[in-house]
């Protein structure tokens, strides 16, 4: 055999490899669906949440994940240390709410659409592999881990993709918002780091006449 029909029919084996379908999934019993639960809290995603909140309980200073529009207000006033009108705080609290409104259902949404591709993937292992995972201190740790989830990393960052296309437009109104609502009070005359017009957010403006 030539070197040229290896390679085609090595090409052809690829081919045929990657359009196979993928195996069906096993069936879904209550036995399984506990143990993807398990496997789901020890996922990447979920145990980064973890993390960032046990910091935040026990790190002074280090931010929460999850902020009310007051929290969030008095983090800022500290911060900035100007005297500003009452309706100038009254506006921001607004926008503060609707960001992390908008930041809370996109997370929902991203976290809903991860847990769905993860159990995807869980649900073609065999059972016995299933229990191992869940069962362990460490999922990756074990050799079954990159068998049952070959695509963790990806997955992840699906979650983080997803959560930033459902809040993308959100967060460019919110800084718009605040860019116009710091010009109008004047803010960035009082505080360096004030929110001010950018690339992304600035309006155009009509060329000077001469």
């Amino acid at each position: 055999m030539s070197l040229k029909t290896l390679l085609v029919m090595l090409a052809l084996v690829v081919m045929l490899t990657g359009c196979a379908s993928p195996p069906p999934a096993l069936p879904d019993t209550p036995q399984r669906r506990e143990l993807m639960e398990r496997m789901f809290a020890k996922s990447t995603i979920m145990l980064s949440f973890k993390e960032l909140d046990a910091r935040s309980a026990t790190v002074p200073g280090e931010p929460q994940r999850q902020l009310s529009a007051d929290e969030a207000l008095a983090s800022h006033k500290q911060q900035m240390n100007v005297d500003l009108p009452a309706a100038y705080w009254e506006q921001r609290r607004a926008n503060l709410a609707q960001l992390i409104d908008a930041r809370a259902k996109g997370e929902a949404i991203g976290l809903a659409a991860y847990k769905q591709k993860y159990f995807e993937q869980l649900s073609l292992a065999p059972t016995p592999m299933l229990a191992a995972l869940a069962n362990a201190p460490r999922m990756d740790a074990l050799a079954e881990f990159p068998l049952v989830l070959p695509n963790d990393h990806q997955l992840s960052y699906f979650y983080l993709m997803t959560v930033a296309d459902e809040t993308f437009w959100e967060i460019e109104q919110f800084y718009q918002h605040m860019a116009d609502l710091d010009a109008q009070y004047g803010v960035c005359a009082l505080y360096p780091d004030c929110y001010r017009p950018d690339f992304r957010t600035a309006k155009p403006q009509a060329p000077r006449s001469d």
